[in-house]
C-alpha cells in the first residue's frame, strides 16, 4: 500500500513539474516575441529618421554618454 502512494506522489510531482516547464517555456517565448517586436521598432524608427537626414552619429552619442 505505501508502495502504491509512493508511486501517485512521485505521478504528481512530475506532473506538476511538466506543468511548470510548459508554462516557462510559453513565458520565455512571449518575452522573446516582444524582444523581438520592440527591436523591429527600433530599427523602424532608426531607418525613418536616416531617411529623414537625421544624425544617427550623435543619436548613438547621446545613447553612450546616457549609458
Amino acid at each position: 500500500m505505501d508502495y502504491e502512494k509512493e508511486k501517485e506522489w512521485i505521478r504528481k510531482i512530475e506532473e506538476e513539474r511538466n506543468e511548470m516547464d510548459r508554462n516557462q517555456k510559453v513565458r520565455n517565448a512571449k518575452l522573446e516575441g516582444e524582444a523581438i517586436g520592440e527591436t523591429n521598432a527600433l530599427r523602424k524608427n532608426i531607418r525613418s529618421m536616416y531617411k529623414k537626414g537625421f544624425d544617427i552619429e550623435y543619436v548613438e552619442d547621446i545613447i553612450k554618454s546616457n549609458s
